[in-house]
């Protein structure tokens, strides 16, 4: 099980695990202080740190949203998991277009888990 959501700083994530977690996912903090994610690593392993990317299509690319896609930090998303993955992020989570909530296309999904080393990459909803 893999819980999300006001995810901040590690005392968050202890209470999470303590509660049943397996995994969890961070977005939003991660990409404030990607520190973060080398901290829940360093005190729970990368295979329970998961990074929760949520990006839409921009242009020809991915560019990151935080806050449910209310806020775009124009991180472009494909450098983002790169970044998110040497501070030890061991899995993510691929969203779709947050502002319809629809499926991750197949070619999100595969752009990133090519080019990134992530050891799971799990798509939200139904692929078409």
């Amino acid at each position: 099980l893999t819980v999300g959501g006001g995810v901040r700083k590690l005392a968050d994530a202890q209470a999470l695990l303590e509660a049943g977690a397996d995994k969890v996912a961070v977005n939003t903090a991660a990409e404030i202080r990607p520190e973060l994610l080398g901290e829940l690593a360093d005190a729970f392993g990368s295979q329970c740190t998961v990074l929760a990317l949520d990006a839409p299509r921009a242009g020809q690319g991915w560019k990151t949203v935080v806050r449910s896609g209310r806020d775009r930090l124009e991180l472009d998303a494909v450098e983002w998991a790169r970044t998110a993955v040497e501070a030890g992020a061991g899995e993510a989570v691929l969203e779709g277009e947050p502002t319809v909530r629809s499926s991750p296309q197949v070619h999100e999904v595969l752009v990133v888990a090519a080019d990134v080393a992530l050891g799971q990459i799990v798509a939200l909803g139904e692929l078409p």
